[in-house]
């Protein structure tokens, strides 16, 4: 067996402590990573529109950062000055909270020719959730408006059958596929057409592996002169755990210490390695998983 243990920082009780008292600060410091990046491209050029941290503003009551554009803005080739699209209306919306959650709403018409806008949001960011707990949603809905009245569509721009709307899941760095959604809608002459999915149906699903974070994608090809509104959403289900709580029964007793000493010095990959007793998800069981299990031993959870 590999005996390894693994440091932190500060213990359970100091963290959380921190946590709660500086959530504004929190907030501010969480600007740095709030850039959205617009790309449009097509016979014009290539045009380009940044979202930056000051953008945005911050919530107390809600707690949320929401980013929406003012007014129409014209994307345009950066050489020849030439329109590419224009965005119509934008709204980016990333809920703290129970569950992790960054809403988008966009209307874009594009321009002469047909158009490719590719969409970077900021990474939905998180504490390390266990595999065993990390569950995730997403939806999205693209409404297509033929303006010229030769017919219109959408696709989803790269690989064959590829979503317009893309979330992959994050650990430590290493992306994942999560979900592509909407992958073609088509419209007659002068007609509307919408295409939604859900995944899942209903509630979460597992990630498959242990979660930090999900990286958000918008990346499409639209008919010349067309319209499309988008609503999309991917949310990550973090509930509060009690603390301590290795088996889940909402209290920190013995039960719990059994299981922690039972995979005591293990680490991911071992045979008696327990990913539920690896309290502060380092993928190791050791001494700051104990500590924190004592500190809160005799908590009971409603």
């Amino acid at each position: 067996m590999r005996n390894r243990t693994c440091s932190r920082a500060c213990g359970w009780i100091c963290t959380h402590a921190l946590v709660v008292a500086v959530l504004s600060s929190v907030a501010v410091s969480q600007t740095q990573d709030l850039d959205v990046l617009f790309n449009a491209r097509n016979d014009a050029g290539v045009g380009v529109f940044r979202v930056e941290a000051d953008d945005w503003d911050w919530s107390d009551a809600t707690q949320s950062f929401t980013w929406q554009l003012s007014s129409p803005q014209l994307i345009a080739d950066e050489t020849s000055g030439a329109p590419v699209a224009t965005i119509l209306s934008a709204r980016v919306a990333i809920f703290e909270g129970i569950e992790r959650r960054m809403e988008i709403n966009l209307g874009i018409v594009a321009g002469d020719s047909a158009t490719v806008v590719d969409i970077d949001f900021p990474q939905l960011a998180f504490d390390r959730i266990p595999e065993y707990r990390a569950e995730a949603r997403a939806s999205a809905s693209f409404t297509v408006t033929d303006v010229d009245l030769n017919g219109a569509f959408i696709r989803g721009d790269g690989p064959e059958g590829i979503g317009a709307f893309r979330a992959t899941s994050v650990d430590r760095g290493v992306e994942t596929p999560f979900t592509d959604l909407v992958n073609f809608v088509f419209v007659g002459g002068g007609g509307t057409a919408n295409g939604s999915q859900n995944d899942p149906s209903f509630g979460f699903r597992p990630v498959g592996s242990n979660l930090d974070a999900m990286n958000v994608q918008l990346a499409f090809l639209v008919t010349a002169n067309d319209l499309v509104f988008a609503t999309n959403s991917v949310g990550v289900s973090n509930p509060p755990v009690c603390p301590g709580d290795a088996n889940g029964d909402n209290q920190t007793n013995l039960s719990d210490l059994e299981l922690l000493l039972s995979s005591f010095g293990s680490c991911a990959g071992d045979s008696i390695y327990d990913q539920r007793a690896d309290l502060n998800v380092d993928d190791c069981v050791g001494f700051d998983d104990l500590a924190e299990m004592l500190s809160a031993f005799g908590t009971v959870c409603d």
